[in-house]
């Protein structure tokens, strides 16, 4: 009898864990899911799709949400913006305590997505994030770190900027040392030559200062280090690629486009200092779908149906000496205008350049790229996405050329995504 209620008793006990356990299995069966039919959104394009299960996945009670929400900006270029706007807002707790461990302590692409986030977040756990990051190593965190001290104009940052810029100058010209220069300016309003004279404005202000309602209101915009200029665009590091739209509309004009891009270039090489380090990537297109069992998320080969649709001087950067400067320069003379405009996968080859922070892209069109399934055009906003979506996750500023007017609006947007400027080059 006794043995028969303990019986009855271990039954009891065991249906009651499983039915408590039962919520949590089903939570993460359904993050699961979400997960992986985002993903499949991401890969198919289906943006509506994918917006959809970002927000689901936003307002999951689970902290497991916010590492799979910063995988899914940073494993898919074209998710990146849309998880960010989801972790800038307001998050359930547990997967909001998660995002800010992360942010502080996760891998260095979660940290990047995170930090990035809190750019446009206004609570303390964010600023504290912010400042943290701002005494890290790795260049494109740092970045990361700087961008988001000046959108928000935290004057707790000055201090850990004044530091950085200490450390920066009087050492080579790099999209860094320009960001914390700006983001000095835009904080106080004020601009100085050297970290003593910072320091001595910070002791005396630091109890009362005000950022200053814009930039403008500053004294000037940050000095520019590099003398070099690109069709009036200029060039900010040691560490720039030059990407040429060479497609069929660049001979088009009187003269041809692509002969004025040939002439500014040997000027521009007159300017760039032989100390730099640079790299030229001209790139085309063809029509067309790749061949069957192709892997859909690698660079396109350079070659496509039996054309070469891309070229470069180097898959790293080279030194800018005299004698390399002059073999760039007849490479460039050799440039040939002809087929379509394949622009993000351009950038995508220039943002896998190591160690270079700026990119300097001419083009005179809206990308021209299709589906890698179906051949089919892909859509400006949705290529537009994915460039973005790489240069922040990577951190690196891409200035925009335009010549004509087709491509303007699309140059423009690009710019203004990677914290960079816009260049039009009238006929």
């Amino acid at each position: 009898m006794l043995l028969h209620r303990h019986r009855r008793l271990g039954s009891v006990a065991f249906v009651l864990c499983l039915l408590a356990a039962s919520p949590l299995r089903a939570e993460e069966e359904s993050l699961s899911r979400l997960e992986e039919e985002a993903a499949d959104a991401a890969r198919a394009g289906d943006a509506e799709r994918l917006e959809h299960l970002l927000d689901s996945l936003a307002k999951l009670d689970d902290p497991k949400a916010a590492e799979v929400l910063l995988e899914l900006g940073t494993d898919w270029p074209q998710a990146y913006r849309s998880v960010l706007f989801r972790l800038s807002g307001k998050l359930p707790t547990p997967l909001r305590a998660r995002f800010f461990e992360l942010a502080r302590r996760g891998t260095e692409r979660q940290r990047i997505l995170a930090v990035d986030a809190c750019a446009d977040r206004r609570d303390d756990e964010s600023e504290a994030v912010v400042l943290a990051a701002l005494k890290s190593k790795p260049p494109a965190l740092l970045r990361t770190a700087v961008y988001a001290a000046r959108k928000r104009r935290l004057a707790t940052a000055v201090p850990a900027l004044i530091d950085l810029f200490e450390r920066l100058d009087g050492g080579e010209p790099s999209v860094l040392l320009y960001d914390v220069e700006a983001a000095l300016l835009q904080v106080t309003g004020r601009s100085f030559s050297t970290a003593t004279e910072w320091r001595s404005f910070w002791e005396a202000r630091k109890g009362d200062l005000v950022p200053p309602p814009s930039a403008e209101e500053g004294h000037r915009w940050p000095r520019t280090r590099v003398r070099a200029r690109f069709f009036g665009s200029r060039v900010l590091s040691h560490r720039v690629v030059f990407v040429l739209d060479v497609s069929g509309s660049m001979r088009h004009g009187d003269p041809p486009r692509l002969e004025r891009v040939k002439r500014e270039f040997e000027r521009l090489l007159g300017d760039f200092p032989g100390k730099a380090y640079f790299a030229v990537i001209a790139y085309s297109g063809v029509n067309g779908s790749l061949v069957r069992g192709s892997h859909l998320e690698r660079p396109l080969p350079p070659f496509l149906g039996g054309k070469r649709w891309l070229v470069a001087t180097g898959k790293k950067l080279q030194r800018a000496t005299r004698s390399r400067k002059a073999k760039v320069l007849e490479w460039v003379r050799q440039l040939r205008p002809e087929g379509k405009t394949f622009t993000s996968e351009a950038i995508r080859r220039a943002l896998a350049v190591p160690r270079a922070d700026q990119i300097l892209l001419l083009s005179d069109g809206q990308p021209e790229e299709f589906d890698r399934v179906t051949g089919e055009p892909l859509p400006v906003d949705q290529v537009l996405e994915g460039i973005l979506g790489r240069a922040r996750a990577s951190r690196v500023r891409i200035d925009t050329i335009g010549m004509g007017s087709d491509g303007d609006e699309f140059l423009q947007r690009l710019a203004e995504g990677t914290g960079g400027s816009f260049v039009s080059v009238p006929e």
